[in-house]
């Protein structure tokens, strides 16, 4: 960290004096990244502008990770037709530890409508799209829904700590009698202790 104080100077008439405090590592990494977290959930507006300038739409992004959807919705006013988009293929996945999520997608049109978009969770947005008649960059802003990336451990309820309570600590078994008498080869034998193995 930095810690600024008055001074005089002939060029500044506010200088200051820089002293510098050395923080341990674990500290500044703590500051800079702050509690771990991945994006869950996030919704972005932008606009498509092709590679001359000319605004070509208006889209919505509408991204769900915990149940891997992803809606598309064309604003009006444009080249493609208002209303959501219907996806042919499309693909999610997380970039930057869970902080980003990359969007692949090619809709089902005519013109070859596909392109790749990023959102992050600083609340940005921006990727490539293309069709038909050329390509072209997208940028917008997004909305995040952050999860924790470390949770709890369930604590175990009552009825199952006093289910496991009841539980041999091991079990005495001898081969039965068509085995040790040589009628029957054993193949194997394996499970937990009280199910039911003969």
């Amino acid at each position: 960290l930095a810690q600024a104080t008055a001074g005089s100077g002939p060029l500044d008439p506010f200088p200051v004096e820089v002293r510098a405090h050395r923080l341990p590592h674990s500290a500044v990494l703590a500051m800079v990244r702050g509690p771990p977290s991945f994006v869950a959930r996030a919704s972005a507006l932008g606009h498509w502008v092709d590679e001359v300038g000319r605004q070509k739409g208006e889209f919505r992004f509408e991204v769900d990770m915990e149940n891997g959807r992803l809606s598309i919705i064309s604003e009006p006013g444009f080249e493609l037709e208002a209303g959501p988009v219907k996806l042919r293929s499309h693909s999610l996945k997380y970039e930057s530890n869970g902080n980003s999520i990359c969007v692949r997608f090619a809709a089902e049109s005519s013109s070859n409508f596909e392109g790749t978009v990023v959102l992050n969770e600083r609340g940005e947005t921006e990727g490539r799209l293309m069709d038909g008649s050329g390509a072209g960059c997208f940028r917008g802003i997004a909305t995040v829904e952050l999860r924790p990336a470390a949770t709890v451990a369930p604590r175990p309820q009552y009825c199952l700590i006093e289910k496991m309570g009841k539980q041999p600590r091991w079990l005495t078994w001898s081969l039965p009698a068509s085995i040790a008498q040589g009628k029957v080869l054993l193949i194997g034998i394996g499970g937990a202790p009280g199910s039911g193995k003969r």
